[in-house]
């Protein structure tokens, strides 16, 4: 990794780090650039990572059951790593100064009620616009699936009889998810819109007002915009989707292995924090239900 080569040189021979500490930065700056490379292609480069790269780097590590000291670590790493491109000159704003260190009660984005999400995805739609901006909606809450996956999803992995798609997640693991007969319709029916707003057919699905393939920025602010509509929770991106249909499901009974394939963990552990929201309803049920021996359990 010639990227960041003269920085480990840097911290090694003037800032005298010990061999044990550089070999941790090491480590630390391979996994980060591992991420950026699959999850925003090869042709990134140093000076496009922005911020919101780095905030979903942070957000999949949280997903992934790594500890908070550990990810506060990393956070370090990188905040070094900027503050030395940008003395050198190698970048001319610092990604780092937006980011922050995950604090003792941070936990995982919550979840918007299925209530205001369900009819939001029922509206009837008429411009092409509109049905683009609910079938992103859709794709990312049925599917649980990642917001780098939605940008490279591409109508050949979208598969009928029955409805399903093929996603290529972290890792190039492949997995296919079940999807609705209403979902594959309102898939086919963009299609069509798609082709009659632009007057051409594109392989990937999602496509900004210009149409060109949409990427993480971009996705990241339409979400959000969108979501403030129908959620007033603080906290909103496309994260909070994919949170929400794992929880949900845990909610009604799914099987949490079923939703760890769903969402493509390789650790049960990442999908098992799921389980912290469904333990706090389940206590508040047991003490509506069982008023008298509230204070006696749990």
């Amino acid at each position: 990794m010639k990227i960041f080569e003269s920085f480990l040189d840097y911290i090694m021979y003037e800032k005298r780090y010990s061999v044990h500490t550089v070999e941790a930065y090491r480590s630390d700056l391979v996994q980060f650039f591992d991420f950026i490379t699959s999850t925003f292609g090869n042709s990134t480069e140093i000076d496009q990572i922005s911020h919101q790269f780095i905030r979903s780097w942070i957000y999949s590590l949280v997903e992934e059951g790594v500890g908070k000291r550990s990810i506060n670590r990393k956070i370090s790493t990188l905040r070094s790593y900027f503050k030395f491109l940008k003395k050198s000159g190698r970048v001319e704003t610092n990604p780092m100064a937006k980011i922050f260190n995950l604090k003792s009660g941070t936990s995982l984005p919550g979840t918007i009620r299925v209530e205001p999400l369900m009819k939001y995805i029922a509206m009837d739609c008429k411009t092409w616009e509109e049905v683009r901006d609910n079938v992103m909606v859709h794709l990312l809450y049925e599917t649980g699936m990642r917001r780098s996956e939605l940008i490279e999803l591409r109508y050949p992995d979208i598969k009928t009889n029955p409805g399903r798609i093929k996603m290529v997640g972290k890792g190039k693991k492949e997995r296919i998810i079940p999807i609705s007969d209403a979902l594959l319709d309102k898939l086919n029916l963009y299609k069509v819109k798609t082709f009659d707003h632009f007057g051409m057919e594109s392989n990937f699905v999602l496509l900004t007002n210009k149409g060109k393939k949409v990427y993480d920025k971009w996705v990241y602010n339409r979400i959000v915009s969108i979501l403030k509509t129908i959620s007033s929770a603080e906290k909103l991106s496309p994260h909070v989707l994919r949170h929400s249909i794992a929880t949900h499901l845990l909610d009604n009974g799914a099987d949490i292995r079923v939703i760890q394939s769903l969402l493509g963990h390789s650790s049960l552990a990442a999908t098992e924090i799921y389980t912290h929201n469904s333990i706090g309803k389940l206590k508040d049920a047991y003490k509506k239900s069982l008023p008298d021996l509230d204070g006696v359990i749990l």
